[in-house]
């Protein structure tokens, strides 16, 4: 039981330094399938938030393939399925986080 919480703790700090808004595990978790979908539904909130800033099309692109995931997470899928869709995710949000600044920069320069 140590080692599980042990690991929670471990696994806690390492989502929390790669996330802006820290991944937080209430309780012990009982598998890596638990440790996904927590990640996956908090970097999809996340996402799903921001991609409403983009301009369209990639506002529909982006938004649809985040929903796409989040339908997946509906049904039973393998923990590979898990981690690929978490590093699509990552993926997605880096893209969101990268047009966020440019045009915040584009903003400035206008200034």
């Amino acid at each position: 039981m140590s080692g599980e919480k042990n690991a929670v703790t471990v696994l806690q700090n390492f989502l929390s330094q790669r996330s802006d808004s820290g991944i937080m595990l209430e309780g012990a978790v009982k598998n890596a399938t638990e440790i996904y979908r927590i990640a996956l539904n908090s970097a999809l909130t996340a996402g799903e938030a921001n991609g409403r800033m983009l301009a369209e099309p990639r506002r529909s692109q982006i938004l649809g393939k985040f929903n796409a995931m989040r339908n997946t997470l509906t049904r039973k899928v393998s923990d590979a399925e898990l981690a690929e869709m978490l590093s699509r995710c990552g993926a997605l949000n880096t893209e969101i986080s990268e047009k966020q600044r440019s045009l915040s920069n584009n903003i400035l320069d206008e200034i």
